[in-house]
C-alpha cells in the first residue's frame, strides 16, 4: 500500500494551568518522585483507583508472589497474623511499573488464586 505524508500546521490552546512536557521527562520525574518510597496494599489499590483489599490480596498479590519477589517489588510479605505480624510492603518504583504493565489483567479481576 502506498502512503502519502501530509504536513499541517494547526493551533492548540493550552490552558494557563497546564504545561506540555516531553514524555521521557514526565516518566523520569514520575519515577524519581517514587524513589525511596514504600507502598502498602492500600497504596497500591489507591493507585489502581480502588479495589477491595481481600480481592487485591487473593487475586493479584498471592498468585503473583514469586514474580513480585523476583523483580524486587516486595519489601515484606504478611505472615497472615493480625496485629504484631509483618505487613505487605512494596518498593513504589518497582510496584508502580508492575501495576501499569499488568493493568489490563488486574482490571479484569486479577488471576485465579
Amino acid at each position: 500500500m502506498d502512503t502519502i505524508d501530509v504536513t499541517a500546521k494547526f493551533s492548540v490552546a493550552i490552558p494557563a494551568d497546564k504545561v506540555l512536557v516531553d514524555r521521557d521527562e514526565w516518566e523520569r520525574v514520575t519515577v524519581s518522585s517514587l524513589v525511596g518510597k514504600r507502598w502498602t496494599r492500600k497504596d497500591c489499590i489507591d493507585q489502581l483507583g480502588g479495589m477491595r483489599i481481600p480481592d487485591f490480596t487473593e487475586h493479584v498479590l498471592k498468585p503473583k508472589r514469586a514474580e513480585l519477589e523476583s523483580i524486587g517489588a516486595v519489601l515484606s510479605w504478611s505472615n497472615g497474623k493480625r496485629g504484631g505480624g509483618s505487613k505487605y510492603l512494596f518498593r513504589a518504583t518497582v510496584m508502580s511499573r508492575w501495576l501499569e504493565d499488568n493493568l489490563d489483567q488486574i482490571t479484569k479481576g486479577g488471576w485465579p488464586a
